[in-house]
């Protein structure tokens, strides 16, 4: 399920520098390598762009993790998710981490920097 990671809304103050944190179960035995990207617009509370569900010029932007990790069914990933909007080209930092099922180990899959060209 797709969740939102940075938000600008024309009608409220633009937070120039945005964190989220994440999370999700894991249901299936997998490696987990990284995170598929793909901006949505809601333009107005009805009208919207979604590059998941719809044909746009938007490229999707696929985030690769330093350590791919196995993950089981139970697992949570956790993302902490930072957007630096100060300066462009816009600095995105993904955090992960895989909290194993019992939550008694932690891994981390390490932190990524990207600055996506204009």
């Amino acid at each position: 399920e797709p969740q939102a990671l940075e938000v600008v809304d024309s009608d409220e103050p633009i937070a120039l520098e945005q964190w989220r944190q994440l999370r999700w179960q894991i249901g299936a035995l997998a490696t987990f390598t990284g995170f598929a990207c793909a901006p949505k617009v809601i333009l107005d509370g009805e009208v919207a762009l979604d590059a998941w569900s719809q044909q746009t010029h938007w490229r999707h932007v696929l985030i690769l993790l330093e350590t791919p990790l196995q993950v089981e069914p139970g697992d949570e990933v956790e993302l902490s998710f930072g957007a630096d909007l100060r300066s462009l080209p816009v600095t995105h930092t993904f955090e992960a981490a895989v909290r194993r099922k019992g939550g008694d180990r932690h891994e981390a899959a390490g932190t990524t920097v990207v600055r996506l060209p204009g």
